[in-house]
């Protein structure tokens, strides 16, 4: 059986003397409590995580705690130049952004410390942050109405020029409150990036061209989004309280509503489906995080009340309130699931047991390259360790285990040379020429073999001819 774990967070400042958890772990199919932390005070969309650690932005300081997902205990406080308004963490563990007031992006790349900056860009406040699933992309929203999409390649590479991103998308006339980006087709030629704006739309593009394809007209203003695990659909979260979805997909061929009909593009659809929980008109209602199960059957929101709900998508009602917390809940995640027969092979990411500080001298002026020395960075990270490898050639079977190295300019070309060493000593039972001669020697004693059935064949068929001759002369 899966078994799904919740990660919350509530936003509350240090003069609120409220004895009640701020980051708290549930199990989503139980309700149970697992673990919480009463002395961070995280920010509005300032929790973040790994597989290893867990981030959260306090909000009386330019720090993040950093905590062990292990013991969920305070590992480590990092300071930072300047706050940040948002933060998040790349599905591969790899890379935390944090997007600032003054319009800039920080990039820390975990496991070296490299730590660099994008240019100001933007005008305004960053208000939302996404990561694609294979880590490579990075999709930055502002107040200032523009989504700027960076590569995270070219972004950690600090030889060139100034840094630019690879496009920007400008079709909001309001501040962008939310930006997802689908991971049905990941690492393929295409993915889906969803951006919502307080113009109340929904927008839909293609991520690596940034190919408009189409605009949602929503029942209200949307202020976070959570994408169905297939691309099937995405759920919106109201200010005015209340869940929306919108299905990509349309049921009637030729209806005009389907997200990737070129002839209906730059025409918006108006978004009829049932608000869940429009009803709810208590003060409090807005609707401030999202996010959908593995499985994609449930929706769980979390509102200002500090309500957490779990909604059945088939029915769209509120299947049961997991928890109340005592403060607005404005970030919660569904941590990646457990419970696999195979949970051995589907660890494949590394791990980074102990976490660097970034290193801030990397940083110079937006406009100029930067000049730090890339050697003296280390890598200090664990590879997957799955079941042993069993190699097997003509000569022998060997059984090898990955190992966990530390990657460093002191110890890359022993690795290299060990796998040289490895290549040059398999030989196969059979070298290219000799297999070609054994098959080419096959082929001819087939041939003889079909020269002497036919000759055969051609002898039994002369006599039976003669033989059915001689019955009818004898006839």
């Amino acid at each position: 059986m899966l078994t799904e774990n919740l990660l919350l967070a509530t936003t509350r400042t240090p003069l609120e003397n409220v004895d009640a958890p701020s980051v708290s772990l549930y199990n989503l199919h139980t309700a149970s409590a697992i673990s919480s932390l009463k002395r961070s005070h995280t920010t509005a969309r300032g929790l973040a995580s790994t597989t290893t650690h867990i981030f959260a932005q306090q909000s009386d300081k330019a720090v993040i705690n950093v905590y062990s997902t292990r013991t969920f205990s305070l590992e480590t406080t990092v300071p930072f130049p300047e706050p940040f308004t948002v933060i998040s963490c790349s599905s591969c563990g790899s890379y935390l952004a944090g997007g600032t007031a003054g319009g800039r992006v920080y990039l820390w790349e975990l496991a070296s410390a490299r730590f660099v900056a994008t240019p100001a860009l933007h005008l305004q406040k960053i208000t939302t942050l996404c990561f694609n699933k294979s880590g490579r992309h990075l999709a930055v929203g502002s107040e200032d109405t523009n989504v700027t999409v960076w590569s995270l390649a070219l972004l950690l590479d600090t030889r060139g020029p100034t840094r630019l991103p690879e496009r920007v998308l400008d079709r909001h006339i309001h501040a962008i409150t939310s930006v997802a980006i689908g991971g049905a087709s990941s690492g393929g030629p295409s993915e889906l990036l969803v951006t919502a704006g307080r113009d109340r739309n929904v927008i839909t593009w293609e991520l690596h061209t940034g190919q408009h394809l189409r605009t949602y007209m929503m029942g209200g203003v949307p202020l976070c989004l959570a994408l169905d695990p297939a691309e099937r659909a995405v759920y919106a979260g109201f200010e005015e309280g209340g869940i929306q979805s919108v299905e990509f997909h349309s049921t009637q061929k030729g209806s005009g509503n389907e997200m990737y009909d070129e002839e209906f593009r730059d025409m918006p659809v108006t978004v009829s489906s049932e608000v869940w929980g429009g009803d709810d008109t208590a003060e409090g209602r807005a609707v401030l995080s999202l996010a959908v199960s593995y499985e994609g059957n449930m929706v769980v929101s979390g509102n200002e009340r500090g309500e957490v709900g779990v909604w059945d998508v088939a029915t769209g009602g509120l299947f049961k309130n997991l928890c109340q917390m005592k403060a607005p809940l404005t970030s919660l995640q569904i941590l990646s699931p457990v419970g696999f027969a195979n949970s051995v092979s589907t660890k494949t990411g590394v791990t980074i047991p102990v976490l660097p500080k970034p290193r801030y001298e990397s940083i110079l002026g937006a406009t100029s390259s930067q000049t730090f020395d890339t050697s003296t960075y280390v890598l200090s990270v664990s590879l997957p360790s799955p079941a042993p490898e069993t190699a097997t050639s003509p000569l022998s079977t060997t059984i090898r285990t990955l190992p966990t190295h530390t990657f460093g300019p002191e110890n890359d070309m022993e690795v290299i040379l060990q796998g040289a060493q490895e290549m040059k000593a398999f030989k196969p039972a059979l070298a290219g020429k000799q297999k070609v001669e054994a098959l080419e020697s096959e082929l001819a004693s087939l041939y003889e073999s079909y020269e002497r059935l036919a000759e055969v064949h051609k002898k039994t068929w002369a006599g039976m001819v003669d033989l059915a001759l001689k019955n009818g002369e004898m006839g």
